[in-house]
């Protein structure tokens, strides 16, 4: 019999908004999936944990989950914070760094476009506990970009958070998920760990450079992510990979 092999759950969120598409969720269905976490005992850590954890370097508890945030939503700041420091937990948010203070208006942008936070949001919610990754400058899909634009993209983003927030950045997520070896390449030059949006749960043989997460738009049903965060929902969780991984097949 193999040995037990402990998973990790990476939660990926966007807007917490009413805002239609897979990429909003409603605030009081993000509420109750947080609460679902809090009373299921989950301990919140962090991205830079996990790679501390993969090396043997840290343990976890056995349900330990990371909370994550792509494109720096305004509403991040107004519906999403306060649920999560009520119940004590943290997350890390990517930021395309050159569109903050504006609306989002990159390709697949929702219409009408959702408002991003600004650097003074930015760095209030650092002071309070939230964590602040890239996301590139522009929201790029960086497998369309010539090397030294892609490492442009990648060194430029970082630095403006390291300035504002007076800190390290060590985390990314590729806009869109977009990563080839070119682009995976580039990254592990410039970050200790990346989030990816393949769709599944993380080990300890995770390729740190492309993470996978749980989209929670699949998990909006609260009754079916208390099974999950139970162990009862596992069959579920294969569907949608299964049937996600033919969509892409066929684009």
């Amino acid at each position: 019999m193999s040995a037990h092999r402990q998973h990790i759950d990476v939660l990926m969120y966007h807007s917490i908004s009413d805002a239609g598409g897979p990429t909003s969720m409603p605030a009081p269905v993000f509420a109750a999936q947080m609460k679902a976490l809090a009373e299921t005992g989950y301990h919140i850590a962090n991205l830079t944990d996990l790679v501390a954890w993969r090396e043997g370097q840290l343990k976890l508890p056995e349900k330990t989950a990371i909370i994550t945030f792509d494109d720096g939503f305004l509403d991040f700041r107004d519906a999403a914070w306060p649920v999560l420091e009520r119940l004590g937990f943290s997350a890390i948010v990517f930021l395309p760094t050159d569109c903050l203070g504006e609306n989002e208006s990159w390709e697949g942008a929702n219409s009408p476009p959702r408002a991003l936070m600004s650097w003074g949001d930015v760095s209030a919610l650092s002071k309070n506990g939230a964590q602040f990754g890239s996301h590139s400058l522009t929201h790029a899909n960086l497998t369309l970009l010539d090397r030294e634009t892609l490492n442009t993209q990648l060194s430029q983003s970082r630095s403006r958070l390291e300035d504002a927030l007076g800190e390290a950045v060590t985390t990314f997520a590729a806009p869109y998920g977009a990563v080839n070896e070119t682009v995976r390449s580039a990254i592990a030059d410039h970050y200790a760990i990346a989030a990816g949006t393949q769709l599944g749960r993380t080990d300890d043989s995770v390729d740190v450079f492309d993470v996978p997460r749980l989209e929670m738009h699949y998990f909006r049903d609260i009754a079916l992510w208390r099974k999950y965060l139970e162990g009862k929902a596992d069959r579920y969780l294969a569907v949608r990979k299964f049937a996600r991984n033919i969509r892409q097949v066929f684009r």
